[in-house]
C-alpha cells in the first residue's frame, strides 16, 4: 500500500512529480479536452451547458466521492493507487459516464461529445478489466488518449499534451505509484483507445 510522503519529506523531484500527476488527473485532463472541443465546434450558449453538465454532474461527483472516501480511510490517497480499492471507483465512474451517454443520446447533442464520451467509457472499462490482473495507469493512459485525441483539434496542444504524458509517465513512477510494467500498460491502453477514436470513429463525427 503507498504511503504518502509528509512536505517536509519529500525531494523536490518528488514535489514535481506528485504536482504533474495532481494536476493532470484523468478527470482534468478529460474536462480540458471537453472546455476545448465545445468552445471550438458549438455556439458558445450550447457549449456552456455541455461543459457545466459534464463538470457538475460528472467531474464534481467522482471528485466528490475521492475526497469523501479518503476522508473515511476506504482510499489510500487521492490517486486511487491501491489496487483493490480502485474498483469502487471504477464502479462510480462507469456508472456516472453511462448515465452521462445517456443524456447526451436523448438530448441529441452533437456526435462528437457523445463519441468522445464513448471512448473515455471503453477506456475506462478496459482499464478496469486489466485491473483485475494488473494496475495499469490511468493517469498515463488518460494522458495519451488525451493527446492523441487533440490531433483534430490543435496539433501544438497535442504535441505539448505528447511531451506532458511522457512527464506524467516519469511522475507515476518516481512516486512509486506504478511499476515501469503497469505504465508500459497504461500506454498501450491510451494509444490504442486513442488511436481507434481518431481514426476509426472521427469520420463519422460531425466536426
Amino acid at each position: 500500500m503507498t504511503q504518502e510522503l509528509e512536505p517536509k519529506n519529500r525531494s523536490i523531484r518528488q514535489g514535481l512529480a506528485l504536482f504533474v500527476s495532481n494536476f493532470g488527473n484523468p478527470f482534468s485532463l478529460l474536462f480540458l479536452l471537453t472546455l476545448y472541443s465545445c468552445l471550438k465546434f458549438l455556439p458558445i450558449d450550447h457549449a456552456i451547458r455541455i461543459i457545466a453538465g459534464i463538470f457538475f454532474l460528472a467531474i464534481l461527483p467522482t471528485g466528490l466521492f475521492i475526497v469523501f472516501n479518503v476522508k473515511r480511510g476506504a482510499y489510500t490517497n487521492y490517486d486511487v493507487s491501491n489496487q483493490s480499492q480502485r474498483r469502487s471507483l471504477y464502479y462510480f465512474s462507469l456508472v456516472i459516464i453511462v448515465l452521462i451517454l445517456a443524456g447526451l443520446i436523448y438530448f441529441k447533442e452533437p456526435p462528437f461529445i457523445i463519441g468522445g464520451s464513448l471512448a473515455a467509457f471503453t477506456l475506462l472499462l478496459l482499464s478496469y478489466l486489466v485491473n483485475l490482473k494488473l494496475k495499469c495507469s490511468l493517469h498515463t493512459s488518460f494522458s495519451i488518449f488525451i493527446a492523441i485525441s487533440f490531433l483534430q483539434l490543435n496539433i501544438y496542444w497535442s504535441m505539448g499534451l505528447f511531451v506532458f504524458s511522457l512527464i506524467m509517465a516519469w511522475s507515476r513512477l518516481e512516486l512509486h505509484r506504478h511499476t515501469f510494467q503497469e505504465v508500459i500498460a497504461g500506454a498501450i491502453l491510451g494509444i490504442t483507445v486513442g488511436i481507434a477514436f481518431h481514426y476509426i470513429m472521427q469520420p463519422y463525427l460531425a466536426l
